[in-house]
């Protein structure tokens, strides 16, 4: 569902330095853990940043959008959560996270991906700004590693601020 509403969203610029991405369009920046690659090379429009790594197959990706000015975190991760479910993922989790982020876990239709997302929400004055933060690997190679302590840890780097166009206004809800 985030590559849906990805497609929607307009295509930004990633700055990388290293395992470290920043975008001061946007707002945000996060590092990954060593052992993944991070690309400017966004597939969908909205997705701003990248990562691979290489031992699992695991994928990560941040995506931005913006949403109306009444959209909350959560309003944005059950709303996703619906599309999901709708194209036959199973949603097997959602927890509210520090920091104010949802956290949700879902699997593919045959049970063979597993995918973890983390759902932002920022307001700035009359618009709030959604980011998603996703990680998705094989079930089998899920077994065998621990790919969501990656995504735990690129998740507890993540900063995230009104873009840079937007004067602050208001803190994260």
């Amino acid at each position: 569902m985030a590559l849906v509403v990805a497609l929607l969203a307009p295509a930004a610029h990633a700055e990388i330095f290293g395992n470290t991405f920043r975008s001061s369009e946007w707002g945000v920046d996060l590092t990954v853990p060593r052992t993944w690659e991070l690309s400017e090379q966004r597939s969908y429009p909205g997705i701003i940043v990248r990562g691979f790594e290489h031992k699992t197959g695991a994928r990560l990706l941040l995506s931005a959008e913006h949403l109306a000015p009444d959209e909350t975190v959560r309003s944005y991760a059950e709303r996703n959560q619906k599309g999901l479910i709708k194209i036959g993922y199973r949603v097997t989790g959602a927890t509210a996270r520090e920091g104010g982020a949802i956290v949700v876990d879902s699997q593919s239709p045959d049970g063979k991906k597993l995918i973890r997302q983390a759902y932002f929400v920022i307001l700035s004055g009359q618009t709030a700004t959604g980011y998603v933060l996703s990680v998705s690997i094989q079930a089998a190679a899920a077994r065998q590693s621990r790919p969501f302590e990656a995504f735990d840890e690129a998740m507890r780097t993540i900063n995230i601020a009104p873009p840079a166009s937007q004067p602050a206004e208001a803190p994260p809800r």
